[in-house]
Protein backbone atom coordinates (compact mmCIF):
# COMPACT_ATOMS: atom_id res chain seq x y z
CA UNK A 1 0.00 0.00 0.00
CA UNK A 2 1.25 3.39 -1.02
CA UNK A 3 0.76 5.46 1.64
CA UNK A 4 2.63 9.17 2.85
CA UNK A 5 3.39 8.23 6.51
CA UNK A 6 4.46 5.23 7.97
CA UNK A 7 2.03 2.11 7.67
CA UNK A 8 -1.33 1.53 9.49
CA UNK A 9 -2.93 -0.75 11.28
CA UNK A 10 -5.47 -2.72 9.82
CA UNK A 11 -9.12 -0.95 10.30
CA UNK A 12 -12.50 -2.77 11.14
CA UNK A 13 -14.12 -4.55 8.32
CA UNK A 14 -17.72 -5.91 7.60
CA UNK A 15 -19.17 -8.58 5.86
CA UNK A 16 -21.00 -7.16 3.08
CA UNK A 17 -22.08 -9.34 0.12
CA UNK A 18 -19.60 -11.97 0.44
CA UNK A 19 -19.80 -14.31 -2.66
CA UNK A 20 -21.11 -17.69 -2.35
CA UNK A 21 -18.56 -20.55 -0.86
CA UNK A 22 -20.14 -22.98 -3.37
CA UNK A 23 -17.40 -24.51 -5.61
CA UNK A 24 -16.93 -27.51 -8.46
CA UNK A 25 -14.85 -29.91 -7.94
CA UNK A 26 -13.28 -31.87 -11.32
CA UNK A 27 -11.55 -34.96 -10.99
CA UNK A 28 -11.53 -37.71 -14.31
CA UNK A 29 -14.42 -35.43 -16.03
CA UNK A 30 -14.13 -32.48 -18.08
CA UNK A 31 -14.34 -29.17 -15.96
CA UNK A 32 -18.03 -27.51 -16.28
CA UNK A 33 -17.96 -24.76 -18.85
CA UNK A 34 -18.19 -21.19 -17.41
CA UNK A 35 -21.09 -20.02 -16.29
CA UNK A 36 -23.10 -17.63 -18.73
CA UNK A 37 -22.52 -14.19 -18.60
CA UNK A 38 -19.47 -14.68 -16.74
CA UNK A 39 -15.54 -13.73 -17.12
CA UNK A 40 -14.48 -17.20 -18.52
CA UNK A 41 -13.30 -18.24 -14.99
CA UNK A 42 -14.55 -20.70 -12.73
CA UNK A 43 -12.95 -22.81 -9.48
CA UNK A 44 -12.49 -26.52 -8.29
CA UNK A 45 -11.23 -26.66 -4.89
CA UNK A 46 -13.76 -29.18 -3.72
CA UNK A 47 -16.06 -28.60 -0.82
CA UNK A 48 -14.32 -28.99 1.99
CA UNK A 49 -12.46 -25.72 4.44
CA UNK A 50 -10.27 -26.67 6.36
CA UNK A 51 -9.14 -24.20 8.97
CA UNK A 52 -6.29 -22.01 7.76
CA UNK A 53 -3.82 -22.64 10.33
CA UNK A 54 -3.34 -26.29 9.18
CA UNK A 55 -2.66 -27.58 5.54
CA UNK A 56 -5.04 -28.70 3.29
CA UNK A 57 -5.71 -31.97 3.04
CA UNK A 58 -5.56 -33.93 -0.29
CA UNK A 59 -8.90 -33.42 -2.73
CA UNK A 60 -8.57 -34.59 -6.09
CA UNK A 61 -9.55 -31.48 -6.74
CA UNK A 62 -7.39 -29.24 -10.41
CA UNK A 63 -7.58 -25.96 -9.39
CA UNK A 64 -8.31 -23.32 -11.79
CA UNK A 65 -9.40 -20.07 -10.17
CA UNK A 66 -11.63 -18.96 -7.40
CA UNK A 67 -13.75 -15.55 -6.73
CA UNK A 68 -12.66 -14.69 -3.46
CA UNK A 69 -15.03 -11.68 -2.67
CA UNK A 70 -15.35 -8.59 -3.84
CA UNK A 71 -14.56 -4.65 -3.12
CA UNK A 72 -17.17 -2.57 -4.15
CA UNK A 73 -18.58 -4.75 -6.61
CA UNK A 74 -15.15 -5.86 -8.55
CA UNK A 75 -14.56 -9.34 -8.01
CA UNK A 76 -11.55 -10.87 -6.75
CA UNK A 77 -9.97 -13.56 -7.97
CA UNK A 78 -7.18 -15.87 -5.98
CA UNK A 79 -5.08 -16.33 -9.12
CA UNK A 80 -4.53 -12.62 -9.55
CA UNK A 81 -3.91 -11.95 -6.32
CA UNK A 82 -1.49 -15.10 -5.37
CA UNK A 83 0.66 -14.19 -9.07
CA UNK A 84 2.74 -11.15 -7.68
CA UNK A 85 3.97 -13.62 -4.82
CA UNK A 86 3.76 -17.02 -6.77
CA UNK A 87 7.68 -17.47 -7.12
CA UNK A 88 8.02 -16.83 -3.43
CA UNK A 89 5.56 -19.34 -2.51
CA UNK A 90 6.48 -22.14 -4.47
CA UNK A 91 10.38 -21.29 -2.85
CA UNK A 92 8.72 -21.48 0.75
CA UNK A 93 6.75 -24.27 -0.04
CA UNK A 94 9.37 -26.57 -1.34
CA UNK A 95 11.76 -26.03 1.98
CA UNK A 96 9.43 -25.37 4.89
CA UNK A 97 6.79 -27.51 7.16
CA UNK A 98 3.26 -27.67 5.93
CA UNK A 99 2.26 -25.77 8.96
CA UNK A 100 4.63 -23.99 8.89
CA UNK A 101 3.99 -23.00 5.42
CA UNK A 102 0.63 -21.89 6.06
CA UNK A 103 1.45 -19.56 8.96
CA UNK A 104 3.70 -17.58 7.24
CA UNK A 105 1.31 -17.37 3.65
CA UNK A 106 -1.76 -16.62 5.73
CA UNK A 107 0.45 -13.76 7.55
CA UNK A 108 1.24 -12.11 4.07
CA UNK A 109 -1.86 -12.80 2.98
CA UNK A 110 -3.44 -10.66 5.76
CA UNK A 111 -1.17 -7.77 4.72
CA UNK A 112 -1.21 -8.05 1.63
CA UNK A 113 -5.26 -8.22 1.35
CA UNK A 114 -5.46 -5.05 3.65
CA UNK A 115 -3.14 -3.06 1.13
CA UNK A 116 -5.01 -4.24 -1.88
CA UNK A 117 -8.46 -2.95 -0.28
CA UNK A 118 -7.00 0.22 0.62
CA UNK A 119 -5.68 1.00 -2.99
CA UNK A 120 -8.61 -0.02 -4.35
CA UNK A 121 -10.68 2.37 -2.12
CA UNK A 122 -8.72 5.28 -2.92
CA UNK A 123 -8.54 4.69 -6.48
CA UNK A 124 -12.47 4.46 -6.60
CA UNK A 125 -12.37 7.93 -4.79
CA UNK A 126 -9.92 9.61 -6.69
CA UNK A 127 -12.17 8.51 -9.97
CA UNK A 128 -15.29 9.19 -8.52
CA UNK A 129 -14.09 13.42 -7.48
CA UNK A 130 -12.88 13.60 -11.31
CA UNK A 131 -14.15 16.28 -13.34
CA UNK A 132 -14.72 15.26 -17.33
CA UNK A 133 -11.91 17.30 -18.46
CA UNK A 134 -9.90 15.85 -15.43
CA UNK A 135 -10.57 12.41 -16.82
CA UNK A 136 -9.15 13.88 -20.08
CA UNK A 137 -6.37 14.90 -18.59
CA UNK A 138 -5.41 10.98 -16.60
CA UNK A 139 -5.71 9.41 -19.71
CA UNK A 140 -3.33 12.01 -21.36
CA UNK A 141 -0.61 11.26 -18.07
CA UNK A 142 -1.17 7.53 -18.50
CA UNK A 143 -0.50 8.11 -22.37
CA UNK A 144 3.12 10.14 -21.35
CA UNK A 145 4.02 7.35 -18.81
CA UNK A 146 3.78 4.56 -21.10
CA UNK A 147 5.54 6.70 -24.21
CA UNK A 148 8.39 8.04 -21.42
CA UNK A 149 8.75 3.90 -20.66
CA UNK A 150 9.19 3.09 -24.00
CA UNK A 151 11.66 6.11 -24.66
CA UNK A 152 13.87 4.84 -22.14
CA UNK A 153 14.05 1.75 -24.65
CA UNK A 154 15.25 3.16 -27.60
CA UNK A 155 11.85 4.14 -28.30
CA UNK A 156 11.08 0.46 -28.93
CA UNK A 157 8.30 -0.77 -27.79
CA UNK A 158 9.17 -4.41 -28.33
CA UNK A 159 12.38 -3.93 -26.56
CA UNK A 160 10.65 -2.17 -23.70
CA UNK A 161 8.09 -5.61 -23.47
CA UNK A 162 11.41 -7.76 -23.37
CA UNK A 163 13.68 -5.39 -20.61
CA UNK A 164 10.39 -5.25 -18.69
CA UNK A 165 9.93 -8.97 -18.16
CA UNK A 166 13.56 -9.56 -17.67
CA UNK A 167 13.97 -7.12 -15.11
CA UNK A 168 10.61 -6.97 -13.00
CA UNK A 169 8.55 -10.16 -14.21
CA UNK A 170 5.63 -7.87 -15.79
CA UNK A 171 4.51 -6.53 -19.38
CA UNK A 172 4.13 -3.10 -20.34
CA UNK A 173 0.83 -2.68 -19.87
CA UNK A 174 1.06 -3.77 -16.51
CA UNK A 175 3.63 -1.60 -16.08
CA UNK A 176 2.10 1.16 -16.93
CA UNK A 177 -0.46 0.21 -15.19
CA UNK A 178 1.45 -0.42 -11.88
CA UNK A 179 3.13 2.88 -12.46
CA UNK A 180 0.05 5.29 -13.05
CA UNK A 181 -2.17 3.83 -9.92
CA UNK A 182 0.73 4.36 -8.01
CA UNK A 183 0.88 8.22 -8.79
CA UNK A 184 -2.65 8.31 -9.08
CA UNK A 185 -3.27 6.95 -5.09
CA UNK A 186 -0.64 9.32 -3.88
CA UNK A 187 -1.67 12.35 -5.40
CA UNK A 188 -5.50 10.72 -3.71
CA UNK A 189 -3.78 10.65 -0.19
CA UNK A 190 -2.01 14.48 -1.08
CA UNK A 191 -5.40 15.86 -1.67
CA UNK A 192 -7.09 14.10 1.09
CA UNK A 193 -4.72 13.33 4.10
CA UNK A 194 -1.33 15.62 3.27
CA UNK A 195 -2.85 19.12 2.86
CA UNK A 196 -4.63 18.93 5.97
CA UNK A 197 -1.42 18.20 8.70
CA UNK A 198 -0.34 21.46 9.57
CA UNK A 199 3.01 21.32 12.04
CA UNK A 200 3.12 24.75 13.46
CA UNK A 201 6.39 25.80 15.33
CA UNK A 202 4.87 25.77 18.70
CA UNK A 203 3.84 22.29 18.25
CA UNK A 204 7.64 21.79 17.50
CA UNK A 205 8.55 23.71 20.82
CA UNK A 206 5.98 21.67 22.52
CA UNK A 207 7.35 18.57 21.46
CA UNK A 208 10.64 19.39 22.49
CA UNK A 209 9.73 20.47 26.06
CA UNK A 210 7.93 17.36 26.62
CA UNK A 211 10.83 14.94 25.42
CA UNK A 212 14.21 16.27 27.05
CA UNK A 213 15.56 12.67 26.98
CA UNK A 214 15.73 12.66 23.07
CA UNK A 215 17.90 15.72 23.22
CA UNK A 216 19.60 16.11 26.17
CA UNK A 217 20.19 12.15 26.91
CA UNK A 218 21.95 11.08 29.71
CA UNK A 219 25.84 9.93 29.92
CA UNK A 220 26.69 6.33 30.34
CA UNK A 221 29.22 4.80 32.63
CA UNK A 222 31.45 1.66 31.17
CA UNK A 223 32.74 -0.94 33.47
CA UNK A 224 34.15 -4.54 32.90
CA UNK A 225 34.63 -7.38 35.39
CA UNK A 226 36.77 -10.56 35.64
CA UNK A 227 34.87 -12.58 38.10
CA UNK A 228 36.20 -16.13 38.17
CA UNK A 229 37.06 -19.02 40.45
CA UNK A 230 40.00 -19.16 42.73
CA UNK A 231 41.53 -21.24 40.64
CA UNK A 232 41.52 -19.10 37.68
CA UNK A 233 42.56 -16.33 40.21
CA UNK A 234 46.14 -16.31 39.20
CA UNK A 235 46.66 -17.12 35.94
CA UNK A 236 44.37 -13.96 35.70
CA UNK A 237 46.48 -11.91 37.79
CA UNK A 238 49.09 -12.39 35.91
CA UNK A 239 47.68 -11.99 32.64
CA UNK A 240 46.82 -8.04 33.96
CA UNK A 241 49.96 -7.63 35.44
CA UNK A 242 51.86 -8.36 31.90
CA UNK A 243 49.47 -5.48 31.00
CA UNK A 244 47.34 -7.49 29.01
CA UNK A 245 44.15 -5.18 28.31
CA UNK A 246 41.66 -5.92 30.65
CA UNK A 247 38.96 -6.64 28.40
CA UNK A 248 40.99 -9.40 26.28
CA UNK A 249 41.61 -11.08 29.65
CA UNK A 250 37.87 -10.59 30.34
CA UNK A 251 36.95 -11.85 27.23
CA UNK A 252 38.73 -15.14 28.45
CA UNK A 253 38.00 -15.68 31.76
CA UNK A 254 35.25 -13.59 33.12
CA UNK A 255 31.77 -15.78 34.02
CA UNK A 256 30.37 -12.35 34.98
CA UNK A 257 28.25 -11.56 31.79
CA UNK A 258 30.45 -13.67 29.74
CA UNK A 259 28.23 -13.37 26.49
CA UNK A 260 29.22 -9.91 26.34
CA UNK A 261 33.18 -9.90 27.31
CA UNK A 262 32.10 -8.77 31.26
CA UNK A 263 30.93 -5.06 29.87
CA UNK A 264 28.63 -3.27 32.00
CA UNK A 265 27.07 -0.12 30.69
CA UNK A 266 24.93 1.99 33.22
CA UNK A 267 22.90 5.20 32.63
CA UNK A 268 23.72 8.04 34.68
CA UNK A 269 20.65 8.91 37.04
CA UNK A 270 18.54 11.81 36.20
CA UNK A 271 18.69 13.46 39.39
CA UNK A 272 22.51 13.14 39.19
CA UNK A 273 23.03 10.77 41.93
CA UNK A 274 25.61 8.33 41.52
CA UNK A 275 24.41 5.54 39.11
CA UNK A 276 24.15 2.19 40.55
CA UNK A 277 26.13 -0.68 39.21
CA UNK A 278 25.66 -3.67 41.78
CA UNK A 279 23.39 -5.12 44.15
CA UNK A 280 25.47 -5.95 46.67
CA UNK A 281 26.95 -2.75 48.56
CA UNK A 282 30.36 -4.25 48.97
CA UNK A 283 30.90 -4.23 44.95
CA UNK A 284 28.64 -1.15 44.46
CA UNK A 285 30.95 0.87 46.57
CA UNK A 286 34.04 -0.07 45.15
CA UNK A 287 32.61 0.33 41.61
CA UNK A 288 31.39 3.81 42.55
CA UNK A 289 34.93 5.13 43.94
CA UNK A 290 36.96 4.32 40.70
CA UNK A 291 37.76 6.86 38.65
CA UNK A 292 38.00 6.21 34.43
CA UNK A 293 40.79 4.29 33.49
CA UNK A 294 40.89 2.74 37.04
CA UNK A 295 41.04 -1.12 37.84
CA UNK A 296 40.38 -2.75 41.69
CA UNK A 297 41.23 -6.37 42.05
CA UNK A 298 41.49 -8.60 43.41
CA UNK A 299 38.24 -8.59 45.54
CA UNK A 300 37.41 -11.48 46.90
CA UNK A 301 33.46 -11.58 46.94
CA UNK A 302 30.93 -14.59 46.94
CA UNK A 303 33.59 -16.95 47.19
CA UNK A 304 35.19 -16.19 43.78
CA UNK A 305 37.79 -13.35 42.80
CA UNK A 306 36.74 -9.92 41.04
CA UNK A 307 38.38 -7.37 39.35
CA UNK A 308 36.30 -4.23 38.30
CA UNK A 309 37.70 -1.98 35.68
CA UNK A 310 36.10 1.40 34.70
CA UNK A 311 36.29 1.82 31.00
CA UNK A 312 35.01 5.62 31.02
CA UNK A 313 31.98 7.77 30.43
CA UNK A 314 29.83 8.67 27.04
CA UNK A 315 28.17 12.24 27.33
CA UNK A 316 26.49 12.57 24.37
CA UNK A 317 26.43 16.42 22.88
CA UNK A 318 22.76 17.41 23.92
CA UNK A 319 20.95 19.27 21.11
CA UNK A 320 19.33 22.68 21.04
CA UNK A 321 15.43 23.09 19.46
CA UNK A 322 17.18 24.36 16.33
CA UNK A 323 19.23 21.24 15.87
CA UNK A 324 16.45 19.12 16.09
CA UNK A 325 13.16 21.21 14.87
CA UNK A 326 13.43 19.67 11.28
CA UNK A 327 13.50 16.48 12.94
CA UNK A 328 10.56 16.59 15.34
CA UNK A 329 8.50 18.51 12.74
CA UNK A 330 8.95 15.62 9.87
CA UNK A 331 8.22 13.05 12.98
CA UNK A 332 5.33 14.73 13.85
CA UNK A 333 4.23 15.41 10.49
CA UNK A 334 4.50 11.34 10.66
CA UNK A 335 2.34 10.52 13.38
CA UNK A 336 -0.19 12.78 12.21
CA UNK A 337 -0.29 11.79 8.38
CA UNK A 338 -0.74 8.16 10.08
CA UNK A 339 -3.94 9.42 12.23
CA UNK A 340 -5.21 11.18 9.11
CA UNK A 341 -4.93 8.56 7.13
CA UNK A 342 -6.59 6.15 9.49
CA UNK A 343 -9.39 8.30 9.66
CA UNK A 344 -9.93 8.95 6.11
CA UNK A 345 -10.09 5.23 5.34
CA UNK A 346 -12.65 4.56 8.24
CA UNK A 347 -14.91 7.17 6.27
CA UNK A 348 -14.19 4.97 3.41
CA UNK A 349 -14.63 1.84 4.59
CA UNK A 350 -18.00 3.00 5.75
CA UNK A 351 -19.09 3.88 2.35
CA UNK A 352 -17.27 0.91 0.89
CA UNK A 353 -19.14 -2.35 -0.07
CA UNK A 354 -16.48 -4.67 0.93
CA UNK A 355 -16.69 -8.98 1.56
CA UNK A 356 -15.25 -10.12 5.03
CA UNK A 357 -11.40 -9.77 5.32
CA UNK A 358 -11.29 -12.81 7.53
CA UNK A 359 -13.22 -14.70 5.21
CA UNK A 360 -11.28 -13.81 1.72
CA UNK A 361 -8.20 -14.67 3.57
CA UNK A 362 -9.38 -17.93 4.49
CA UNK A 363 -10.52 -18.72 1.28
CA UNK A 364 -7.00 -17.13 -0.77
CA UNK A 365 -5.13 -19.43 1.72
CA UNK A 366 -7.28 -22.37 0.94
CA UNK A 367 -6.48 -21.70 -3.02
CA UNK A 368 -3.01 -21.59 -2.49
CA UNK A 369 -2.49 -24.38 0.00
CA UNK A 370 -4.07 -26.85 -3.12
CA UNK A 371 -2.06 -24.93 -5.58
CA UNK A 372 1.44 -24.61 -4.14
CA UNK A 373 1.59 -27.19 -1.46
CA UNK A 374 3.23 -30.84 -2.58
CA UNK A 375 0.38 -33.51 -2.91
CA UNK A 376 -2.44 -30.96 -1.26
CA UNK A 377 -4.30 -31.08 -4.42
CA UNK A 378 -3.68 -34.63 -5.57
Amino acid sequence: MLVLGEGDSAAPWSAQNAPSTTTTTTTTTPPPEPPSGGDGRFTSLGASTPEPASPLPSTGAMVIDQMVGNINGKPLYASDFLEPFDARLRAEAARLEPREWIRSTTKLIQTSLVDHVRDELLLAEFYANLEPEQRAGVLAYIQRLRTSIISKNLGAEALAEERLLETEGVTLEEKVKQDSERALILEQLRREVASKVVISYRDIERYFENHPEEFNPLATSRLRVIRVSPDDAETVAVALLASEPFADVAERFTTYNAAEGGALVIVQSADGASPRFFGPDALNDIASALQEGETKGPIEFAEDQWWIHFEGIDRPAARSLYDAQEEIEQNLRNQRLREEEQRFFNELLKRARISDLEVMVQRIVEFAAVRYLPGAGE
